[in-house]
């Protein structure tokens, strides 16, 4: 979700020098990968609909997983998986905008906007405890604690630079946050039945606290519609915190260079698609959706969801979880239970 726009000369050059073959080409390197994760997607969707406790969602994510460790995806594919996992899941929630209003978001996310500033705080200051304790590097630590604050993989991405971790420093946390997005995608939605939540508090309670979008969708989507759509602007709203934070973190490590500057940019903090979000809902806003239509293309947006998550599970192999030592584990999950645990303390306090 850290994307960086090219140069305009090199654009410009790259457009120059395409030649007409190549999106023909490239359209049909990507068809073999599409169309095993159109199949993948509709096993999910069938099967997801005899499991309402996990979803299409979360089953095409588990189907993916179980798919690339009985047999390895063969390269063939993977362009496609890899078009069907990022393009498709930011295509979905740009979708989701048109089903609700301007007004509507700002109501979901207004409500969490304190849950969120609590959250953040809580998580980023218990692992870096946690982490003094253990004797873990402060710039690994402070990377879970950003991926477990605010937005997972994407925030590790943008403050890794910033904080100049190493490789191994940002691997270890990467891992660390994958982790505990899977086990949260197979903990919150039975938990959040057994605890009697409605689909508002579920919603805000998954978009608080599970880490990466992928899984906020598919754990709140599992639970029911209305939740899924929660969680979705919660998140969103939760994924603004990192310009803050990111510029924070520059402030106090310092930019040695000019380089260094212009690189952090706060339009590239922000992933596009959560513009494109607030963009449609604001068009939907102003009645210039017509409820078909808007009806029509969140359906589209929950195929794009099964879909995207299971490209992703395909794309995932548990084989790096290996490198993660107990140490790492301990942080994550003190990082994702005070998270949790803070979140739904919140939300039975606010009385959602």
């Amino acid at each position: 979700m850290d994307e960086r726009a090219a140069p305009i000369e090199t654009a410009s050059a790259s457009a120059a020098t395409r030649r007409p073959g190549d999106a023909g080409r490239a359209l049909r390197m990507a068809a073999p990968g599409v169309l095993a994760t159109a199949i993948l997607t509709a096993i999910a969707t069938l099967v997801g609909t005899h499991l309402p406790g996990l979803g299409a969602a979360a089953t095409g994510l588990l189907l993916g997983l179980v798919v690339s460790h009985v047999v390895s995806v063969p390269d063939a594919l993977r362009p496609g998986v890899a078009f069907c996992s990022t393009g498709l899941l930011r295509t979905a929630v740009v979708l989701l905008g048109t089903g609700v209003s301007f007004g509507q978001v700002i109501r979901m996310s207004g409500g969490a906007l304190l849950i969120i500033a609590t959250t953040l705080v809580i998580g980023m200051a218990s692992t870096v405890l946690v982490g003094r304790a253990l004797g873990l590097p402060l710039r690994l630590t402070t990377l879970v604690g950003i991926g477990t604050a605010i937005c997972g993989a994407s925030a590790i991405a943008a403050a890794a630079p910033v904080l100049r971790a190493t490789k191994e420093e940002t691997a270890y946390a990467l891992a660390t946050i994958f982790t505990f997005n899977l086990l949260a995608l197979l903990v919150y939605p039975p938990t959040g039945h057994l605890l009697g939540l409605s689909s508002a508090a579920f919603g805000t309670w998954a978009g608080t606290a599970i880490h990466d979008t992928s899984s906020v969708l598919a754990a709140g989507y599992a639970f029911d519609q209305q939740a899924g759509i929660q969680a979705t602007v919660v998140k969103l709203t939760r994924t603004m915190f990192l310009v803050p934070v990111v510029v924070g973190l520059a402030l106090v490590q310092g930019l040695r260079s000019r380089q260094e500057r212009a690189e952090l940019r706060i339009g590239r903090l922000v992933p596009p698609f959560v513009w494109g979000f607030a963009l449609m809902a604001a068009v939907n806003g102003l009645g210039l959706v017509p409820a078909p239509v808007s009806g029509a293309l969140n359906q589209v947006a929950g195929v794009f969801i099964v879909a995207a998550l299971s490209a992703i599970g395909l794309q995932t192999r548990l084989d790096t979880l290996r490198r993660l030592g107990s140490m790492s584990f301990a942080l994550g999950m003190v990082a994702s239970v005070a998270v949790a645990l803070a979140s739904l303390a919140w939300i039975r306090w606010l009385g959602l």
